[in-house]
């Protein structure tokens, strides 16, 4: 880059010329190292930087969304599940209704699990553990 007459003039050979000069050992494709020099220069005569732009975020999720997944989702049906959720929701992704349902809601998945029951036969045995446990902490304490 040079200034010509008060204006900028760039010339990517003498760029790579410069470079290579400078870091004798480092091989460059020529053909990639052209294009991000010219991104490089195109950014900053657009901008006078050359930084990246930040890139931009996510949408957030509108709070109409919310509030129907929270109507139908929980109050409605709460035990149809969410990969049925979009037949009758319309299109909202999957990802977005966990999303939703998780930091906006508090609502977490949960399965529920077969416990199995205690016969009246551990009874005695639950009672000494509990009065063996007490005593226990009683010591500790």
């Amino acid at each position: 880059m040079a200034v010509i007459n008060g204006g900028w003039s760039y010339s990517v050979v003498a760029c790579m010329h410069e470079y290579l000069a400078r870091y004798p050992n480092v091989q460059i494709q020529e053909s990639s190292s052209k294009a991000h020099n010219r991104t490089v220069i195109n950014r900053f005569i657009q901008t006078e930087n050359v930084n990246k732009k930040k890139s931009t975020r996510r949408p957030q999720v509108s709070e109409e969304v919310v509030e129907n997944l929270r109507a139908r989702r929980v109050y409605q049906n709460p035990q149809t599940s969410l990969k049925r959720l979009p037949l009758q929701f319309g299109i909202v992704p999957l990802s977005t209704q966990y999303q939703v349902l998780k930091k906006r809601l508090n609502l977490h998945p949960y399965k529920t699990s077969v416990l199995e029951q205690l016969p009246p036969v551990d009874t005695s045995r639950r009672l000494e553990y509990c009065q063996w446990f007490q005593n226990t902490l009683k010591y500790w304490t």
